[in-house]
């Protein structure tokens, strides 16, 4: 973490919430995204990470239920301008993206 970087206001107490779902939505000739589904008690958030970079997802990463960091790091100066780390002292996922928006969480009875 570099010395600029600061928890990222689109998410107060991200450590509270846990990831109940990953899209990745990657298409030749438009943007990619990745969507994470984020759960605290009965309340719902859903955030998209535009261009999303160095993705990993380590082994034995089996979702999180603590743990969730995003970091606004622009202050490192790169084109990167968030990055997100999900670790509870166990396998964890992490990656970099240029912004992060809220949206409106997916209907996951369409998905079926």
């Amino acid at each position: 973490m570099g010395t600029d970087d600061k928890p990222h206001p689109i998410l107060p107490m991200s450590t509270h919430y846990r990831v109940e779902r990953i899209d990745w939505h990657i298409s030749p000739g438009e943007a990619s995204y990745l969507e994470l589904t984020l759960r605290r008690g009965d309340e719902t958030r859903c955030l998209r990470f535009d261009q999303p970079q160095e993705v990993f997802i380590e082994k034995g990463y089996h979702g999180s239920y603590s743990g969730l960091t995003i970091l606004n790091i622009s202050g490192r100066g790169w084109e990167d301008k968030v990055q997100v780390l999900i670790d509870e002292a166990h396998p964890g996922m992490g990656f970099f993206a240029s912004d992060v928006v809220e949206v409106p969480c997916r209907d996951e009875s369409r998905d079926l």
